[in-house]
């Protein structure tokens, strides 16, 4: 059991997506219980704010899960609880019914309103506990880190719509063709 344990110990101190996961976790309590009293989630405001990067036109569902780097399934169980407490408004796209557009109501511009004072508070009590050079480091390369991110994301995500309707595998008889391009 001793390998396996110095095998875990040094996974454990350097795997960036074990470290980026055990602070997130951290990160997301704090804020969690900032945004406790608006009666939001700090994941809830952050759709928000995204949400609202975009306008009073809103945004294709597509498009705010690209910019939070979330699959658009995750999005929509994360819009629902929003949508039910009357802080985002989903509607039918006008261009494709297929797609649906978020909005922020006027309650939803009213919680970004106050969400500041809250955030502010949790940024706060951050740098109180880790220097605020940590904390300035520390979102200065998360920043670099998701942009470097999105940009890779997007180019993939072309790249995989592409490489889906061009592939074929080959049919048995009495398959029929499905729309991913695979066989029954």
């Amino acid at each position: 059991m001793g390998k396996i344990s110095g095998l875990a110990v040094q996974i454990s101190q350097a795997c960036p997506g074990m470290l980026v996961r055990q602070a997130s976790r951290f990160l997301t309590s704090v804020f969690d219980e900032a945004f406790r009293p608006l009666g939001i989630q700090a994941s809830q405001g952050y759709v928000l704010v995204t949400i609202a990067t975009f306008g009073e036109d809103g945004a294709a569902i597509s498009a705010i899960a690209d910019a939070l780097i979330m699959d658009r399934t995750t999005l929509t169980r994360n819009v629902r609880p929003l949508e039910k407490t009357g802080l985002v408004r989903v509607a039918r796209s006008p261009d494709d019914a297929r797609s649906r557009i978020l909005f922020l109501t006027h309650a939803g511009e009213r919680m970004i309103e106050r969400m500041p004072r809250v955030w502010e508070k949790a940024v706060e009590r951050l740098r109180e506990a880790f220097g605020p050079t940590c904390i300035q480091s520390l979102q200065s390369q998360l920043a670099d880190f998701v942009a470097a991110v999105s940009r890779g994301r997007t180019r993939t995500r072309k790249e995989r719509r592409t490489t889906a309707t061009t592939r074929r595998v080959p049919l048995q008889r009495g398959q029929v063709r499905r729309r991913s391009g695979t066989s029954a």
